[in-house]
């Protein structure tokens, strides 16, 4: 399954600091392990991942191993997302 993540800094940019340098590894390694599949960051919010995981659980499992949110940094909207289903709709029967 796939779902967007998308993140949100609980604290000030100040306080990521001291945990800066281990995040980039971090995610990297869910990208590795081919659970990240993409990544982007929009300003002055944070970061937002699509991620492949067989289920919630999975993806908020592997969002809690990343450094700012096991450190209650950074919390994520986890978002499940399905085909667009009703698009089959517009599609002219045989």
């Amino acid at each position: 399954m796939k779902f967007l993540a998308i993140g949100k800094r609980l604290v000030p940019q100040e306080q990521l600091a001291p945990l800066m340098a281990k995040e980039p590894a971090a995610t990297l390694k869910l990208y590795v392990d081919g659970i990240l599949e993409q990544f982007w960051y929009v300003d002055k919010k944070g970061p937002v991942f699509l991620l492949n995981a067989e289920s919630e659980e999975a993806a908020r499992a592997a969002l809690s191993t990343l450094p700012f949110t096991a450190a209650n940094l950074v919390a994520y909207d986890v978002l499940p997302l399905i085909p667009l289903v009703p698009l089959g709709q517009l599609i002219p029967a045989a």
